[in-house]
C-alpha cells in the first residue's frame, strides 16, 4: 500500500522477519519526493505495469498489490548487479552511520526513521576507522587550545 503527495511519498510496510497477524498494523514510511530519483519511483507507482492480475484457485481475479514483490536472494541479486560491493542491509548501516555523524541529529529521529529499537540502533551505526580519527583530531585542537599539548 502507497500513498503520494507533492511532498511525499508513504510505503506502508510490515516487516518480513517480525510475525504478522492479520490485525497487525503496518509501519508507514515517509520518504520526500525532494530525494534524488524519487519522481522515478512515483512513476513506477503512478504506472499500471506492477498491477498484475491474478486469478486464484476458485477462479476469482485479485491484482497484485505488492509494487516490490521481490524476495531476499532478488533483493541480494539487484544490489549486487548495480553496486558491486553492497548488500541490502548496507544501505541502513549507511543511512544510519551518516545521519548519526551529524551532531543535530537526534537519537530519537534515528528510532523514528528507522523504527529499531535503541538496542538494534546501535548495532546498525557503523564505526570507521575515518570516525575514530577524527575524534582524535578535536581532541588534540582541546588538548592545544587548553595548553596541555604543543
Amino acid at each position: 500500500m502507497k500513498s503520494i503527495t507533492k511532498t511525499k511519498i508513504t510505503i506502508h510496510l510490515l516487516r518480513k522477519k517480525k510475525r504478522h497477524k492479520p490485525t497487525d498494523k503496518d509501519e508507514p514510511i515517509d520518504i520526500p519526493r525532494a530525494f534524488p530519483l524519487v519522481d522515478e519511483v512515483v512513476d513506477w507507482l503512478e504506472g499500471e505495469e506492477w498491477k498484475k492480475k491474478k486469478v486464484n484457485r476458485k477462479g476469482e481475479v485479485t491484482f497484485n498489490l505488492r509494487p516490490w514483490a521481490i524476495s531476499h536472494d532478488t533483493a541480494r541479486n539487484y544490489v549486487k548487479d548495480v553496486f558491486e560491493n553492497a548488500y541490502p542491509h548496507w544501505f541502513r548501516f549507511n543511512f544510519l552511520t551518516t545521519e548519526a555523524n551529524y551532531p543535530e541529529t537526534t537519537i530519537a529521529e534515528l528510532k523514528s526513521k528507522s523504527r529499531l529499537t535503541l538496542s538494534a540502533l546501535e548495532k546498525y551505526v557503523m564505526a570507521p576507522k575515518v570516525v575514530e580519527r577524527k575524534l582524535d583530531r578535536r581532541r588534540i585542537k582541546r588538548f592545544k587550545d587548553r595548553g596541555l599539548i604543543k
